[in-house]
C-alpha cells in the first residue's frame, strides 16, 4: 500500500509543472496506447467462407388463370431429387382455396406438377397472393418455399430446423 502511495506522490509531483503541451502529449500517448490493441486485433475476424446454399428443389413453372377468374392452375417443376409434399397454404387472400389435396404426394424429379386453386368468395381471383409449400427431401430435411403468381416466380426455400 505504501508503494502505491509513493508512486501516486511521484506522479502528482511530476504533473504539477505540466503545461498544455505536456498534457496534450500525455493524452495523445494514452489514447494511442488504448486504441492500438482495439484496432489491431480487438474485433472478430471475418472469414471468407461461402454462405450455405440451400438446394432449390421446386421452381415456378407457370400460372394460368381461367377467363372468368374463378379457377387457376399453378404449375411447379421439381428440378432435383424426389420430394414429399407436406402442406400447401395460401397467404395474402382468404378467398382462395386449394382444390386438390396434396399432402403426402411425392414429386418425382424432372416432372411438372399442378396445384388447382379456386376462388371461394363472390369476387374474381387476383394473382396478388402467395402459395406457401412445405416439403421434405430424401434426407428428411424439411423446407418451406413461397411461390408468387403475380411476380411469376418463387423465393429460395428456407430449411426448417427440427426443434
Amino acid at each position: 500500500m505504501e508503494q502505491i502511495e509513493q508512486y501516486w506522490a511521484l506522479i502528482v509531483e511530476k504533473t504539477a509543472a505540466f503545461g498544455p503541451l505536456e498534457w496534450g502529449a500525455t493524452g495523445a500517448a494514452g489514447l494511442l496506447l488504448f486504441l492500438l490493441p482495439v484496432v489491431l486485433g480487438g474485433g472478430t475476424k471475418r472469414r471468407n467462407r461461402p454462405l450455405p446454399v440451400v438446394p432449390m428443389h421446386l421452381t415456378f413453372h407457370t400460372f394460368q388463370m381461367a377467363p372468368l377468374g374463378r379457377d387457376a392452375l399453378l404449375k411447379i417443376h421439381n428440378t432435383r431429387d424426389r420430394v414429399t409434399l407436406l402442406s400447401a397454404a395460401i397467404k395474402g387472400s382468404k378467398s382462395i382455396a386449394i382444390k386438390n389435396a396434396l399432402a403426402g404426394h411425392e414429386f418425382e424429379a424432372g416432372k411438372v406438377y399442378g396445384i388447382l386453386l379456386e376462388a371461394t368468395g363472390k369476387d374474381r381471383m387476383l394473382p396478388d397472393f402467395e402459395v406457401v409449400i412445405t416439403y421434405m427431401d430424401a434426407q428428411r430435411n424439411v423446407f418451406r418455399q413461397s411461390f408468387f403468381p403475380e411476380l411469376q416466380g418463387a423465393k429460395a426455400p428456407k430449411r426448417i430446423r427440427r426443434g
